[in-house]
C-alpha cells in the first residue's frame, strides 16, 4: 500500500511481481526467514520483528504479521501486515539475530516444545487427562476417609471387647468384696455369716471361669493374661483358708486381691482404649464402669466389713474410730464423684435419663442409709444425742445395708455398661453407614465426572472443528457462514460472539462510506459550535480545531507570544499540545492516565484558561485521542478577585468594630449609641447600671420606662 511504498523508498512497479528479497536487509539471518516460510506454509500465521532495507540503503524495523490466504481450503497467497515495533522488541531482535548469524542460537523448537503434552496432544486427550487427575484426589480422599472410618470402627470394637471383659471383672470384684466382708464379720464373731461363705466362694469361682474363657479369647489383644493369672493365684491362696486366718490377715489378703482386680480393670480400660473415648456421655460412663464403681464398691466393702465387725465385737477403740471416720469421708466423696459423672452423662445425652435415673436414685438412697447408720451407730455411737445405746445396732443389718449399697452400685454399673454397648453399637453402625454413603457418593461423583467429561469433550471438540471451518471460510472472504448456537454455556457465548463478529465484519465492509459521511457531518457541527473545541491524536498532536477556538486564540495571540514566542494561532493543526506547557512531561503523564473528563485551569501569562479534557476511545475501548474544550476565564477571575477583596475589607472592618465594642464595654463613661432613626442599638455596662439606679425616678415621668428593655427602643 501507499505507506509501505513511502517508507521503503521503492516505486510500486519496482516491487510488484518481484521476490520479497528485494527489501531484505543483509543483517536478517536466513534462519528467521526459514522459520517464517516453514510456519506459514503449514497454514499457521507468523509474527516476528523484521529489519527491512530501503532503496537508498537505509533500514527500518517492522513487526510483521504474516498469514496464509485461503480459497476453497487451499493457500493461494500470503498477506503481511506490518506495524511499528517497540524499542524493547527491536533491541531483543537485534541481540537474537546477531546470535543466529554467529551460530550461537537456534530457532528450532526445544525438546520440551516438541513433546510438551500441553501443546502436543489434542484437546479431547487433555480434557480426559484432566478429568482423571481430578478423580485421583477424590479417590485418595475417599481412601483416607475409609481408613479413618475403619480406625474409628476398630476403636469402638476394641472398646466393646474391653466392656465385655470388664463386666465379669466387675462381678468378680463384687463377689470378692462380699466374701471379704462376710469373712471379716464371721471372724469378728458373727457366726450367722459362716453358712453363707460357701455360696459366695462358688459365685467367685463362676466369675473366674467366665474370665478364663474371655482371657483365652482376648488376652493377647488386651494384654490381660498376666494380670488375670495374678488374680487367679490370689484367689487360690485365699479361698477357704481365709476362715482360719486372723481378721487382719484375711482382710489384707482380700484387699490385695481386690486391688489386683481393680488394677486389671484399669489395664483393660487402657489396652482396649476405653479411657480414650472422645464422646462426653460414653467417656463419663466408661469412667463410672471402669474406675468409680469398682473403687466405691471396694471402699464400701471395706467400710461394711470394718463397721459390722465393730458392731459384732461390741467395742471400738480410738484408732479404729479414726480409721472408720477417714474411710467414711473418702467413701462419701467418691460416691459424690460417681453421682456427678452419671449426671454429666445424662445431661449430655438425655436418652440415658430413662435408663439410669432410677438406678442412680436407688444407689444414692441405699448408700446414704448405709453411711448414715455407720456414722450414727458405729463412729459416733457414743454421742448422747442419739437415741440408741452405743454399738447396739445389729451387725448383720448393717452388713446387709452395706451389701445393698454395693449391689445398687453394681446395678448402676451394669446399666451403664448396657448403655455403653448400645452407644458403641450405634456408633459403629453410624460409621458403617457413613462409609457406605461416602463410597456411594464418591462412585456417583466419579461416574458423573466421567460422563460429563465425555459429553463436554465431545461438545467442545466438535464445536472447535466447526469453528475452524468457519474461520477458513472467513479467511477466504466469506462472511455469510451459518453458525449454529445450540448451548448457553461459554461455548455458546463464544459462538455467539464469533457470529456477532462475523456480522460486524461484514457490516463494517459495507458501512465504510457511511462512516466517512458521518465523520464529515460531525466536523461540520463542530466547526459551527460556539464552544472552543480542540482535538489531538494519541500522541497529542493537534488534528482539529474549530472556528470558535481559532477565533479565541487569534484574539489572545499577541499576549501568548510573549511567553510562547513560537505560538501561531493560524497554524495550530499539526503542532503538539506540549507547546502550551513549560513542563510537558507532567502534562503528558496526567493525560496518559486520563480515563474520564478532567477539568483544570491553565495559566499562560496574564491569561487563565479553563481546560476540560476528555479521552476519546474507539468501539473497542482503545484510546485514540483527546478532545479539549477551552474557555478564557481571565475576566471572570478578575471579577472574582475584586469580590474577594471587598469581602476581605468587610471582614477587617467587622474585626475593628469588635475591638471598639470591647473597649466601650469596659469604659466607665455612660455610653449609648443609636442608628440613623434614633433606635437604640448599644449601651455599655456603665450606662445600664446608671439607668438601673434611676429607674424609679424616671418612671414617675415615664411610666413605661424599663431599663432592661431599652435596646431597640427609640430614644
Amino acid at each position: 500500500n501507499e505507506r509501505f511504498v513511502r517508507i521503503s523508498g521503492f516505486d510500486e512497479d519496482e516491487m510488484i511481481g518481484k521476490s520479497h528479497n528485494v527489501v531484505r536487509h543483509p543483517d536478517m539471518p536466513s534462519a528467521a526467514f526459514e522459520d517464517l516460510w516453514k510456519t506459514v506454509k503449514s497454514g499457521t500465521p507468523w509474527t516476528g520483528i523484521v529489519k527491512n532495507r530501503c532503496k537508498n540503503g537505509d533500514f527500518y524495523w517492522v513487526k510483521a504479521n504474516v498469514t496464509p490466504m485461503m480459497e476453497n481450503g487451499h493457500v493461494v497467497e500470503y498477506m503481511s501486515v506490518r506495524t511499528k515495533p517497540t524499542r524493547e522488541e527491536i533491541s531483543n531482535a537485534e541481540q537474537l539475530y546477531q546470535k543466529l548469524n554467529n551460530g550461537e542460537a537456534s530457532l528450532e523448537p526445544t525438546l520440551l516444545q516438541k513433546y510438551n503434552p500441553l501443546t502436543r496432544y489434542k484437546l479431547g486427550v487433555k480434557l480426559t487427562a484432566i478429568s482423571i487427575m481430578f478423580m485421583i484426589p477424590i479417590l485418595v480422599l475417599l481412601g483416607m476417609f475409609i481408613v479413618a472410618e475403619n480406625k474409628a470402627i476398630e476403636f469402638a470394637q476394641s472398646e466393646q471387647i474391653g466392656l465385655e471383659y470388664v463386666t465379669p471383672l466387675r462381678n468378680l470384684l463384687s463377689k470378692v468384696a462380699k466374701h471379704r466382708g462376710m469373712t471379716h464379720g464371721f471372724l469378728s464373731g458373727s457366726n450367722g455369716l459362716y453358712e453363707k461363705l460357701p455360696a459366695t466362694r462358688k459365685e467367685v469361682m463362676s466369675e473366674l471361669q467366665i474370665l478364663e474363657s474371655l482371657d483365652a479369647k482376648y488376652g493377647q489383644t488386651l494384654q490381660s493374661t498376666e494380670g488375670f493369672k495374678k488374680v487367679q493365684t490370689g484367689w487360690s491362696q485365699l479361698g477357704v483358708k481365709s476362715e482360719q486366718m486372723t481378721i487382719g490377715d484375711s482382710f489384707a489378703m482380700h484387699s490385695g486381691l481386690i486391688g489386683d482386680i481393680i488394677a486389671l480393670m484399669r489395664d483393660v480400660g487402657d489396652s482396649s482404649k476405653l479411657v480414650l473415648d472422645s464422646e462426653l456421655d460414653s467417656a463419663y460412663l466408661i469412667d463410672v464402669v471402669t474406675h468409680k464403681v469398682p473403687l466405691i464398691s471396694d471402699e464400701l466393702g471395706i467400710l461394711r466389713g470394718k463397721a459390722s465387725g465393730v458392731l459384732a465385737e461390741g467395742e471400738i477403740d480410738a484408732l479404729t474410730q479414726n480409721e472408720l471416720m477417714s474411710l467414711y469421708a473418702r467413701v462419701k466423696s467418691d460416691i459424690e464423684d460417681t453421682v456427678r459423672s452419671v449426671d454429666v452423662a445424662m445431661a449430655y445425652d438425655p436418652a440415658l435419663v430413662s435408663v439410669l435415673k432410677d438406678k442412680l436414685d436407688a444407689f444414692i438412697a441405699s448408700s446414704n442409709l448405709f453411711l448414715e447408720n455407720v456414722d450414727e451407730e458405729v463412729i459416733n455411737s457414743e454421742d448422747e444425742s442419739y437415741e440408741n445405746p452405743a454399738l447396739s445396732y445389729e451387725a448383720d443389718v448393717l452388713f446387709a445395708e452395706g451389701t445393698a449399697a454395693i449391689e445398687d452400685a453394681l446395678t448402676l454399673s451394669k446399666a451403664s455398661t448396657a448403655q455403653l454397648n448400645i452407644l458403641l453399637d450405634n456408633r459403629i453402625n453410624g460409621y458403617y453407614e457413613e462409609t457406605a454413603w461416602s463410597v456411594g457418593l464418591a462412585l456417583f461423583l466419579i461416574i458423573s465426572a466421567i460422563a460429563i467429561s465425555y459429553l463436554v469433550t465431545r461438545n467442545l471438540t466438535g464445536t472447535m472443528r466447526r469453528l475452524l471451518a468457519v474461520f477458513s471460510k472467513i479467511n477466504e472472504g466469506k462472511y455469510d457462514n451459518d453458525i449454529v448456537i445450540s448451548s448457553q454455556d461459554e461455548i455458546g457465548d463464544l459462538l455467539s460472539a464469533f457470529k456477532a463478529l462475523q456480522i460486524q465484519l461484514g457490516y463494517n465492509l459495507n458501512s465504510a462510506n457511511e462512516t466517512a459521511v458521518e465523520s464529515s457531518r460531525i466536523k461540520t457541527a463542530l466547526d459551527s459550535a460556539s464552544t472552543n473545541v480542540m482535538m489531538a491524536d494519541d500522541n497529542y498532536n493537534i488534528i482539529y480545531i474549530n472556528e470558535a477556538a481559532k477565533s479565541m486564540f487569534e484574539d489572545v495571540e499577541q499576549e501568548l507570544q510573549e511567553i510562547l514566542p513560537e505560538f501561531d494561532a493560524g497554524n495550530l493543526v499539526g503542532t503538539n499540545i506540549d507547546s502550551f506547557h513549560k513542563d510537558p512531561s507532567h502534562q503528558r503523564a496526567m493525560l496518559d492516565e486520563l480515563t474520564e473528563t478532567y477539568k483544570a485551569d491553565l495559566k499562560l501569562g496574564e491569561r487563565t484558561f479553563r481546560i476540560i479534557a476528555s479521552p476519546v476511545v474507539d468501539e473497542k475501548g482503545s484510546r485514540v485521542g483527546t478532545v479539549t474544550e477551552w474557555k478564557d476565564r481571565t475576566a471572570e477571575l478578575k471579577a472574582q478577585e475584586a469580590e474577594d477583596r471587598r469581602l476581605e475589607a468587610e471582614r477587617k472592618a467587622a474585626e475593628e468594630n469588635m475591638r471598639i465594642k470591647a473597649a466601650l464595654d469596659s469604659a466607665e463613661v455612660n455610653i449609648m449609641m443609636a442608628d440613623a432613626d434614633l433606635n437604640i442599638r448599644y449601651m455599655n455596662a456603665a450606662a445600664v447600671n446608671m439607668f438601673e439606679d434611676i429607674e424609679t425616678t424616671l418612671k414617675e415621668a415615664l411610666p413605661e420606662f424599663d431599663c432592661n428593655d431599652l435596646l431597640g427602643k427609640n430614644i
